[in-house]
Formats: C-alpha cells, structure tokens, sequence
C-alpha cells in the first residue's frame, strides 16, 4: 500500500485543519470584544478570497486582511454597538 497525498482523504484533511486553524485564529481575535467588527470583516473578506482560490493560505491571509480592514471595522462595530445599545435601552 503507498502513501498517496494527493488523495481526497488527505485533501479534505488538509482543507479541515486549514479552516481549523483560521477558526481557533478568529476566536482568538474576538477575546477582546472590541476587535469583532474587524474580525468578522477579516474573516467575511478571507471566506470571499478562499472562494475565488482555493489554495491561499487562510491564517495567513486573515491575519493581513484583519490588520489592513482594523480601522473599517472598528467603525462599523461602534456603530453596531451604538445602535443596538439604544434599542435595549429604549425597550
């Protein structure tokens, strides 16, 4: 029997840890709550670039991607925020 790499069982393990990896990744980056509106952006934009290729490595790109989309997304979380702060205040 010969250890074949490139067979779906290794592929769909190799896929599984990747998207492991990115998941532990985000968690990681969601402790400090201030930091979930970028990282909800970084992870959205990297879901987006894994689809249109496959083969990016995807710790890697969600860390550029949260560092390039940190000050949009702490907007957009603030704002978030805000609103939903004045919704549970006004119920």
């Amino acid at each position: 029997m010969r250890f074949n790499i490139n067979a779906p069982f290794w592929r769909f393990m190799d896929t599984l840890l990747r998207f492991v990896g990115l998941n532990l990744v985000y968690l990681i980056t969601l402790i400090p709550n201030v930091t979930i509106g970028p990282a909800r952006a970084a992870l959205y934009s990297t879901m987006f670039a894994y689809d249109e290729h496959d083969d990016i490595r995807l710790v890697k790109e969600y860390l550029t991607r949260f560092k390039r989309e940190f000050k949009q997304g702490l907007a957009a979380w603030v704002l978030v925020a805000i609103l939903a702060t004045a919704i549970l205040f006004g119920l």
